[in-house]
């Protein structure tokens, strides 16, 4: 296979779309799965690098949001 199918425990689409925001994008939604899980494509090494500096991100955000903080 070359991707990863992930439960994100949160809106698939909030992150696809705070993904995009910072120059990842984020697969299509994948019924009857799409509104907390997301398939994340297999990329080279480098993009795979920066994909996961930008999910760090994403989620840390939403879970900061989550507890009433600051985006």
């Amino acid at each position: 296979t070359n991707f990863l199918f992930v439960e994100l425990r949160r809106p698939a689409k909030g992150f696809r779309d705070a993904c995009g925001k910072r120059n990842v994008v984020v697969g299509r939604d994948f019924p009857p799965m799409e509104k907390i899980h997301c398939r994340i494509s297999i990329g080279t090494m480098e993009e795979m690098r920066r994909a996961c500096d930008v999910f760090a991100e994403v989620l840390d955000v939403a879970a900061t949001d989550a507890a009433g903080g600051v985006q």
